[in-house]
């Protein structure tokens, strides 16, 4: 008998020649003796299998990635002043693959917090990460090239106020330059504050820009800032009179504001009326009031209080009122035969211009 050795070869490899499969060949036959087999004899190879663990995959360095930066989309806001401090830094964000949250390193420019100027500015931020690269197994990697985030919006700051307006709130008397009157410097009693112009608000226009001689006027006001937003019309009084309070009638009739008595007349004769010119701003005086002149005269009590009856129809032998160029004064020569006038009772005179008074005094008729 002729003995030959066996050689059994079995086994699997993955596509890098890697060994994956193994096996342990059981032999059983009274044919096989010490790893040979008898020739013309047969044995049965019982062949097992066992599935080996795969070598872990290669680590490889991934692309360094930019960070994410977030930024507000365009906005806008009311101006505060001539610039608004507008706060944006809430509203950035950075994220980076390699190295987390990077909104630390954001840098704006104008910075957060800036004063605005009205109109359109142009914000520009970026964020850079160190240039940290990661393997695929997660573990750090060699570090590449530092890279670098940019990303823009618009801040608008919109002037939609109108200026503070003040006028005066009680009547200001302005007195006459002339006899028609005056053109007032209103921004001596008007003002208007702007929070963006500031001082250089614009003055308020006010109309009307002349005023006559008169009484209880009123003007009104409006101011607009360098935008053109413009504020609601304020209204104010003006009584537009003489430099010179109201005189005292002159003599024949005593000024009892002086502590004179009342003077007497007889009922029925002419009372010349008399009193110095006012004057005007410059003082100058206002010898040209003749035709404007108006005459009041009322009864008064015994007392001297209100008056109780008032009359204007003066005309039945009185004279027009002038303006005696040689004594300066004008002159209104009074008849008290009208039926107004009655023995025993007291009367005052009383002069205006154009509502404006001049003179005043206090007689009675005996």
């Amino acid at each position: 008998m002729t003995s030959e050795p066996i050689t059994l070869a079995v086994g699997s490899t993955n596509a890098s020649g890697d060994q994956i499969l193994s096996f342990k060949p059981e032999v059983s036959n009274e044919g096989i003796s010490q790893g040979k087999l008898e020739v013309n004899s047969s044995a049965t190879v019982t062949v097992s299998f066992t599935t080996c663990a795969p070598p872990p995959p290669a680590s490889t360095v991934l692309d360094n990635k930019a960070p994410v930066l977030t930024v507000p989309q365009d906005f806008s806001r009311e101006a505060t002043g001539r610039v608004t401090v507008v706060d944006f830094a809430e509203q950035l964000s950075a994220i980076d693959r390699e190295e987390g949250n990077l909104t630390d390193k954001i840098t704006c420019t104008p910075v957060s917090g800036s004063g605005f100027a009205v109109g359109a500015t142009l914000v520009t931020c970026s964020v850079s990460d160190s240039g940290k690269r990661l393997r695929t197994d997660g573990s750090a990697g060699p570090d590449g090239e530092v890279l670098t985030t940019t990303a823009s919006f618009t801040v608008t700051v919109e002037d939609n106020t109108a200026p503070d307006l003040t006028v005066p709130q009680g009547t200001v008397s302005i007195p006459a330059i002339d006899i028609n009157g005056v053109s007032p410097d209103y921004s001596k009693w008007v003002s208007a504050w702007d929070l963006v112009d500031e001082e250089e608000t614009p003055m308020p226009v006010c109309t009307p820009a002349s005023l006559p001689i008169g009484l209880e006027q009123t003007v009104e006001c409006t101011a607009t800032d360098s935008r053109g937003n413009r504020s609601d019309p304020q209204s104010f009084t003006v009584n537009v009179t003489f430099a010179s309070a109201s005189r005292g009638l002159l003599q024949p009739v005593n000024d009892t504001r002086n502590g004179l008595p009342i003077s007497l007349f007889k009922a029925g004769s002419t009372i010349p009326l008399k009193f110095l010119p006012p004057t005007f701003a410059g003082g100058d005086a206002a010898t040209g009031l003749a035709g404007g002149l108006r005459l009041v005269v009322t009864t008064v009590p015994a007392s001297g209080n209100s008056a109780e009856e008032e009359t204007t129809d003066l005309s039945s032998g009185s004279t027009a009122w002038r303006y005696d160029l040689t004594a300066g004064q004008y002159v209104f020569n009074l008849s008290t035969k009208n039926p107004f006038f009655r023995a025993g009772m007291g009367y005052r005179a009383e002069i205006s211009f154009q509502g404006v008074p001049v003179a005043r005094g206090d007689f009675r008729l005996k």
